[in-house]
């Protein structure tokens, strides 16, 4: 959680885990795509958000969604997405 809390900050880490519980308790669909709040325009902060999913949070993935300069992470769980519907 901690490592969690440095890379996303505090807002977007308890955004993240009330999503996570969510998801496992049913409250909201699988295939729901979460977007995180924070600013993510700096390319080295996307790779350590990308890259701690990949070695911590397997369950999860996550994607770039670049808005003209503005760019945002999006975070779903792998397992609740088709291949088409992203």
């Amino acid at each position: 959680m901690g490592k969690l809390r440095e890379v996303l900050g505090d807002k977007d880490a308890d955004s993240f885990m009330k999503f996570c519980n969510d998801v496992e308790d049913g409250v909201i669909e699988k295939s729901t795509i979460m977007e995180f709040e924070g600013d993510f325009s700096e390319k080295n902060k996307r790779t350590a958000v990308h890259t701690l999913f990949k070695a911590s949070l397997k369950k999860y993935e996550t994607d770039t969604l670049s808005l003209g300069e503005l760019r945002k992470i999006r975070v779903f769980l792998k397992s609740g997405l088709g291949k088409n519907k992203r």
